[in-house]
């Protein structure tokens, strides 16, 4: 297993407001189980924020790979809104290696997981990148993909 931190990044301050599914500037396809997702409302306001942004190596699955980070799930979450405010903030971040970007969100029972990848280097007319966001599931109950693929991990510092 390795773990690289690439780079300490900040998010803006948010007003809460902002949703993955209604982010559709910044998302060319957005994962329907959005739609409706509780932990997908409306957030409570955060402050800036500094975010670590982590090339992760390890023979093991998605959930591994977060306890390779810390095992206080707590810890490594981002709201909704910030997580917009990164993509939106710092598309090259995805693009770097076409990699996947994992994020965790805290629902009220568990630890939800989503990634953040650039589909088949797409981009619209108008030069944007097509980004796409998928909903994996509950940490408890998915342990998601296997990282020989590597990961991208972006968390608060």
């Amino acid at each position: 297993m390795h773990r690289i931190k690439i780079v300490t990044l900040t998010l803006d301050e948010t007003d809460g407001t902002e949703t993955i599914s209604n982010a559709k500037e910044v998302f060319g396809s957005i994962d329907k189980k959005f739609h409706g997702l509780e932990i997908d409302s409306e957030n409570k306001p955060t402050k800036e924020q500094k975010v670590v942004v982590y090339d992760v190596k390890l023979d093991g699955n998605s959930n591994e790979i977060l306890k390779a980070i810390s095992n206080n799930f707590d810890s490594l979450c981002l709201t909704p809104a910030q997580i917009v405010s990164f993509v939106r903030r710092y598309p090259g971040r995805i693009l770097a290696g076409n990699l996947p970007v994992l994020f965790l969100l805290k629902g009220k029972e568990d630890f939800l997981k989503v990634h953040v990848d650039f589909r088949n280097g797409k981009q619209y007319e108008d030069g944007k990148s097509y980004f796409t966001i998928h909903f994996l599931g509950p940490v408890k109950r998915y342990p998601g993909w296997w990282s020989e693929y590597r990961s991208i991990v972006v968390v608060p510092e």
